[in-house]
């Protein structure tokens, strides 16, 4: 395969890690400007075709198998729609200056083959423990589901400057609404927007509590959002089933409760030990990375089996629907 990268900062090199890993090649790399830092980066990988220009790019020759869409935030939507206007096979990092309607009529515009070609990079979809949590999911459908999204709001606006505050949800929250979605689509739970509520709203901490209606066959489930800025805890989805619960916190791990073991201990006193088992992420590689990549070559370069896991155009409409509720 014949890659091109967009940017020239950590992601892309942790993509170019994955790329090596597979003894594909990176042949084009697309940069703002021409610093010396992007310089000594093409020269660090070995790429002679260096551009600033991503049109000019994807016209110049070699040409490229697939593109990877990594540049700074506030370019990635500038850079989405030079893909999808070039009609170029791509894997993209989330567009968060896009709006929900801007993406629908983009959808609109897109050809069924075009939508193939298309990967949203969602890392977390593809942790190491989604398949065993989907496969204890079709035998334990949710009745009821907590997240509790707290992020450090302002570390991200200092690294990443006061513009980014009016897209702040998304560009925290969409990961974890991305993951909680395609877990419930996988096992044909529905999300309903009409049936949505503002529970609460504290001041002083600046919270926010969400609910949602969920739907499985005549089942209805709630879905309890917190976004908690600037809190200290851990990212926390709870799926509380009937026979197992299944805790993911940190987002690195997955914790499957499956009932309590009762013991006596000497001076005849009960001791109760919750029956668990935990799940890890590898990180041989950044987490999710080598099969979102694996995925994205084989279902969107070279267009074999369907993958469940990608995040679509469309998919990516529901996200920022939900993420445009939260803010």
């Amino acid at each position: 395969m014949q890659i091109g990268i967009v940017g020239a900062g950590d992601i892309s090199e942790e993509y170019i890690k994955i790329i090596k890993g597979f003894n594909h090649k990176i042949i084009k790399i697309v940069t703002k400007t021409k610093t010396k830092k992007n310089i000594a980066f093409c020269n660090k990988h070995k790429v002679k075709h260096h551009f600033l220009d991503f049109k000019e790019a994807i016209d110049a020759e070699p040409r490229v198998d697939g593109w990877i869409i990594c540049s700074s935030w506030d370019s990635l939507a500038k850079n989405f729609k030079i893909a999808i206007k070039e009609k170029v096979t791509f894997l993209i990092e989330k567009s968060i200056l896009l709006t929900s309607k801007e993406l629908i009529k983009i959808n609109s515009r897109l050809s069924e083959k075009q939508k193939k070609k298309i990967s949203i990079g969602y890392n977390r979809n593809y942790y190491d423990y989604v398949p065993i949590l989907l496969k204890e999911m079709k035998k334990n459908k949710p009745k009821l589901i907590i997240a509790n999204l707290p992020d450090n709001y302002s570390n991200i606006i200092k690294a990443k400057g006061g513009k980014i505050k009016k897209d702040l949800v998304k560009y925290i929250t969409s990961h974890w609404i991305s993951f909680i979605l395609k877990i419930l689509k996988l096992n044909q739970i529905k999300i309903d927007l009409k049936k949505f509520k503002k529970y609460s709203e504290n001041n002083i901490l600046k919270s926010k509590t969400f609910i949602f209606d969920l739907k499985t066959g005549n089942k209805h489930i709630p879905l309890i959002i917190n976004i908690i800025p600037n809190n200290p805890s851990n990212i926390e989805i709870a799926l509380y089933c009937k026979s197992k619960n299944f805790i993911i916190s940190p987002f690195e791990k997955l914790d499957i409760f499956d009932g309590i073991k009762i013991y006596r201990n000497k001076k005849k006193q009960n001791i109760y030990v919750p029956q668990k088992k935990t799940y890890l992420v590898k990180n041989d590689f950044k987490p999710g990375f080598k099969k979102q990549y694996y995925e994205f070559i084989n279902y969107c370069v070279l267009g074999n089996k369907k993958n469940n896991l990608l995040t679509s155009v469309n998919d990516l409409i529901e996200v920022y629907q939900i993420c445009e509720l939260l803010d």
